[in-house]
């Protein structure tokens, strides 16, 4: 099952260096993120957002390249069409990521200077989430994880 984690951080710096220790985890096979967006305010209150990419747009990618094909040879004029068409159901149905405007009204309450990361992560380890926020000085914003990991996740980052 997905889990959203929303933690606020007091710099952009923070909020990208944690995404980056979690990219270390990811690459250990400690957690799988289903997408991830970094977002900060800058001094003048500008909103400065960077999804990740979505796992589901890739897959959609893919398989479209592959309806595309197929078809091609079939319907030659209509084979890009179609898999285009297909790429985009398909990331449409796989779409599991953190919602867009979620995002915007959450990174609308940020202070000017203040950071977000958002995660929608899919089997994780606590013990690597504990660490990986370790490190950092944020506040737990939202999340949907088991309520004593969550405490515990508060406790390490102060």
């Amino acid at each position: 099952m997905s889990e959203l984690i929303v933690v606020t951080f007091d710099s952009p710096e923070q909020a990208q260096a944690a995404r980056e220790a979690i990219k270390r985890i990811q690459r250990d096979g400690m957690i799988i993120v289903e997408d991830a967006a970094v977002v900060s305010k800058d001094a003048d209150g500008k909103l400065h957002m960077k999804n990740e990419g979505e796992r589901s747009v890739g897959i959609g990618a893919g398989v479209g390249s592959m309806v595309g094909l197929l078809f091609s040879f079939a319907l030659p004029g209509l084979g890009l069409a179609i898999g285009a068409a297909g790429g985009a159901l398909i990331a449409k149905l796989l779409d599991r990521g953190v919602e867009k405007q979620f995002v915007k009204d959450t990174a609308e309450q940020l202070q000017p200077g203040e950071s977000a990361i958002f995660l929608v992560v899919n089997q994780y380890s606590p013990a690597a989430i504990r660490e990986v926020f370790e490190p950092y000085s944020g506040q737990i914003s939202q999340t949907t994880l088991d309520p004593d990991l969550a405490e515990q996740l508060r406790k390490s980052l102060k």
